[in-house]
């Protein structure tokens, strides 16, 4: 119970509060718009007040979590998202919608698209590269590890295809790298490889 209630004191209460006024504001914009619409889409905003309470739900639950146990964990959490962006391309699994496989589909139910898990999982394993013990992040030889790590699942994302969620993997590289302080001449290499490869 103590636990619980330090939680609760160290708990960023306005961060919650936007985060409910926006959720909020995206049911509200759901209903006034299936209003003119078939009974169908009028109830559309009941699905997305269940989903956002879930989302709060989750959002509690990993706010009681300690991190250390992620960062612990990160590289088999990288691994695993990669083996869900791969089982999307299995047939019978990965489900296709407007002509790109984004998500597992198990009888006839989506499950989860693997991409949303592959972010968490990119940012966990370049924080577990860049913020291990007794490293120094500013290595040159860090660069291109972390460069690799990103362009597995930009990869894949990509194949299914899916350039917009793909891209978002770039500026997480980038956001982490420029936290760990490397050579200015690593970023200036790391950014041309980029280009180039656009």
């Amino acid at each position: 119970m103590r636990r619980w209630i330090m939680l609760l004191k160290r708990m960023d209460w306005s961060m919650l509060l936007a985060a409910v006024l926006l959720l909020g504001i995206g049911v509200a914009f759901i209903y006034s718009a299936g209003q003119a619409q078939s009974t169908a889409y009028q109830r559309l905003y009941l699905k997305q007040i269940i989903w956002a309470g879930m989302g709060i739900v989750c959002f509690l639950g990993f706010a009681c979590l300690d991190y250390h146990r992620l960062y612990h964990r990160a590289w088999w959490i990288y691994l695993l998202g990669l083996a869900l962006l791969l089982l999307v391309f299995a047939p019978g699994v990965g489900a296709r919608i407007s002509g790109a496989r984004r998500w597992i589909q198990i009888a006839g139910v989506r499950l989860m698209q693997p991409a949303e898990l592959a972010k968490l999982a990119l940012i966990l394993a370049l924080a577990r590269l860049y913020g291990a013990p007794g490293r120094n992040p500013r290595g040159r030889r860090l660069a291109p590890v972390g460069l690799a790590l990103a362009l597995a699942p930009f990869r894949l994302i990509a194949a299914q295809p899916d350039l917009g969620t793909a891209l978002v993997h770039l500026p997480v590289l980038g956001d982490d790298i420029f936290a760990a302080g490397p050579p200015a001449g690593a970023l200036c290499k790391l950014a041309g490889a980029g280009v180039l490869a656009l």
